[in-house]
C-alpha cells in the first residue's frame, strides 16, 4: 500500500484524515496521522515500534536501541567514550558537539566532553554525565530528526521548537501531543511557502528566538534572529542600547516603544504608518490595546509576528489589519499551529473568492473607512437620484390623472382597456402580447387543441363549463375553451365522470398533459 502512494500523486496521511470517522476501521487518531506524515513506521500489532520508540520515554530498555546485548550498565560502559558513541548513533563528532549544544538533550548544560589527551584521538574523549535517560532523549530526538527533511532543518530547529511548541515550556517533552503539532507545523510551513524560515515561522507562536547557535567547535556562534534585528550593526550604526537583550527580556521596561519608531522602521523594514498602524492595533475582543508604549520582547515580537506574516502572505498592512477584524479573534499570538491554519484558510478563501479583502471588510463590519466604501457625498448623491425616480414613478402612475379611473367601480371597457395595452408595452410586450391579454381578461381568447378520433362527450354541467367537445368522425376532432380557465374548470376537464373512456387514448393524453391547455391558458406576457 506504501509502495502506491508513493506512486500516486496523494499523501497516505491526507488519506487518513479525510476517511478519519469514529467508527472502526476508520477510528484513526491524530497521533496516527502524523506519524504517518513523517514516515514514522507504525506497527498496532507489536508492543513496540518505531511510534512508541520516539514517542514514549522508556530509559529501561536504551541497552536494546543503542545495539548492546546484556543491560543498560553494559551500554554506560561503553558508550560514554566519544568514539563508540559516534559510531553507535551514527553521527560525526561536529554533530555530536552540536547535540550536547541543545536544551532538550542536555537541559542543565551538564554533559561535556572530557579530552583523556590533547590529541583529535575519538578515542581518548569521554562524555561525562552521560545517563539513560540522556541517551533516551538522544536516541529519540535523532530518530525523528531523521524524518525531517536536512535541507531545511538543523539539529538546533528541532530543539528550539520542542519548547516553542510545548505547552508548558518549562516542562518540554517529545510526546504525541508535540509530534501533532510539528505537523501542523511543518503544513503551515509548506502553504505559506516552501522556502519559509522556520526560525521567523516560530514567532507566531513564541517571541523572537534570541539564543545564539552553536556552529562548530572554537567557532564564533552564530547569531539569533534577536542579533540580526535589533543588534546588527549592518542595519543600525550605532546599535542602540536599550535593546540590549537583558533590557528587553526582563519584562519590565521604562523605554518607550514609539520612541524608537525609526530603529524599528530599520529592522522591519516598514513605513513609519504602518508600524503606528500596528502599535495601535486594537483586540477584537473588548478593542483594548495589544501593546503598552515598553520596549520589551513580548512587544518586539508582536510587531515582527504581523509584520513577518502579512509580508509572506503578501497583503499590505491596511488589508491585514481588515484581515485580523474578519478573523475576529485575538491574536496576542498563536496558540498552536493549527490555530494559524485556519486563519490560513480564511485567507485563502478570500484570495480564491471574486472580492478583494477590502471588499469583505465593508460587507461584514460596514467599516466606512474601507477603501472600497462610498463616500458621503456619492451616498448623498445616489440617494436624491433613488428618490426623483421614485417620484417621477409616483407621478407617473398616479391614477388621479384619469378620470374614468377615480370613480368608485370603474366601467369604461375601452378606456381601461388602452390603459392596460399602453401599460403592458411601457413594460416591454409587443402591441400583439399586450392585445392578447387584455383580450383574456375579456374572455374573448379561444384556445383549441386538436385530438384525433375524440369520441362524442357531453358534460354533466354544461351551464357552469366553458369547454366545448367536437368529436366528428374525423381526424379533427378538437377540445375548444374560451376565456380564462378557473380551478374548477381546469378539474372538470381532469376529473369529469364522462372523460373515462379516453383514459386510454393517446392523443387526448398528449393533449391534455403537453399542450399546455390544462395548465394554464398559453400566453406569453
Amino acid at each position: 500500500a506504501t509502495a502506491l502512494f508513493k506512486k500516486s500523486r496523494n499523501q497516505r496521511w491526507e488519506l487518513m484524515e479525510a476517511m478519519k470517522g469514529n467508527t472502526a476501521p476508520n477510528d484513526i487518531s491524530e497521533v496516527n496521522i502524523a506519524a504517518t506524515y513523517f514516515d514514522i513506521a507504525i506497527d498496532e500489532s507489536s508492543a513496540v515500534d518505531e511510534e512508541s520508540i520516539i514517542l514514549d520515554a522508556n530509559s529501561a530498555d536504551q541497552f536494546e536501541f543503542w545495539g548492546e546485548a546484556n543491560n543498560n550498565a553494559s551500554l554506560l560502559a561503553t558508550i560514554n567514550n566519544v568514539k563508540e558513541f559516534v559510531l553507535r548513533a551514527k553521527i560525526s563528532y561536529v554533530e555530536l558537539l552540536a547535540l550536547l549544544d541543545l536544551d532538550y538533550i542536555n537541559p542543565e548544560s551538564i554533559m561535556t566532553i572530557i579530552h583523556l589527551d590533547g590529541s583529535c584521538d575519538l578515542d581518548k574523549k569521554e562524555i561525562s554525565n552521560l545517563d539513560v535517560n540522556a541517551l533516551d532523549r538522544m536516541n529519540r530526538f535523532l530518530r525523528l530528526y531523521r524524518k525531517l527533511d536536512k535541507k531545511e532543518w538543523d539539529y538546533w530547529h528541532l530543539d528550539f521548537m520542542l519548547q516553542v511548541l510545548s505547552p508548558n515550556s518549562i516542562a518540554i517533552e517529545l510526546n504525541e501531543g508535540f509530534l501533532i503539532r510539528l505537523m501542523h507545523f511543518e503544513r503551515l510551513r509548506k502553504a505559506i511557502g516552501k522556502k519559509v524560515d522556520i526560525e521567523k515561522l516560530a514567532v507566531l507562536f513564541y517571541p523572537i528566538n534570541s539564543k545564539t547557535i552553536y556552529t562548530k567547535e572554537h567557532k564564533t556562534r552564530k547569531n539569533a534572529l534577536y542579533q540580526k534585528l535589533f543588534l546588527n550593526k549592518r542595519l543600525h550604526n550605532p546599535v542602540e542600547a536599550d535593546f540590549a537583550l537583558l533590557k528587553v527580556d526582563i519584562g519590565v521596561s521604562a523605554v518607550s516603544l514609539t520612541q524608537h519608531l525609526s530603529y524599528l522602521q530599520s529592522a522591519f523594514k516598514v513605513k513609519q504608518e504602518e508600524l503606528e498602524q500596528l502599535i495601535n492595533l486594537t483586540r477584537p475582543s473588548d478593542n483594548s490595546l495589544y501593546l503598552s508604549d515598553k520596549l520589551l520582547l513580548d512587544n518586539l515580537s508582536f510587531l515582527y509576528r504581523h509584520i513577518w506574516l502579512a509580508k509572506s502572505l503578501k497583503i499590505n498592512i491596511d488589508d491585514y489589519i481588515a484581515l485580523h477584524k474578519l478573523y475576529a479573534k485575538d491574536i496576542d499570538v498563536f496558540s498552536k499551529p493549527k490555530e494559524a491554519l485556519e486563519f490560513l484558510e480564511l485567507v485563502n478563501y478570500i484570495k480564491d473568492s471574486n472580492l478583494s479583502i477590502s471588499d469583505y471588510d465593508y460587507i461584514l463590519t460596514a467599516n466606512k473607512n474601507s477603501k472600497v466604501s462610498l463616500k458621503d457625498e456619492a451616498v448623498e448623491k445616489s440617494l436624491d437620484e433613488l428618490r426623483s425616480g421614485l417620484q417621477t414613478i409616483t407621478d407617473n402612475y398616479d391614477p388621479n390623472q384619469y378620470d374614468y379611473l377615480v370613480k368608485d367601480n370603474p366601467d369604461d371597457i375601452e378606456k381601461l382597456s388602452e390603459l392596460l395595452i399602453t401599460l403592458a408595452q411601457q413594460l416591454g410586450r409587443t402591441p400583439t402580447e399586450s392585445q392578447f391579454l387584455v383580450d383574456i381578461l375579456l374572455n374573448r381568447v379561444v384556445t383549441t387543441v386538436n385530438v384525433p378520433n375524440l369520441p362524442e362527450l357531453i358534460f354533466t354541467d354544461t351551464e357552469t363549463i366553458n369547454i366545448r367537445y367536437v368529436a366528428p368522425a374525423s381526424s379533427d376532432a378538437f377540445i375548444q375553451f374560451t376565456g380564462f380557465m378557473s380551478n374548477a374548470e381546469r378539474d372538470t376537464l381532469l376529473a369529469d365522470p364522462n372523460m373515462a373512456g379516453m383514459a386510454e387514448l393517446v392523443a387526448y393524453q398528449d393533449a391534455r398533459c403537453n399542450s399546455g391547455f390544462i395548465l394554464s391558458t398559453p400566453i406569453s406576457i
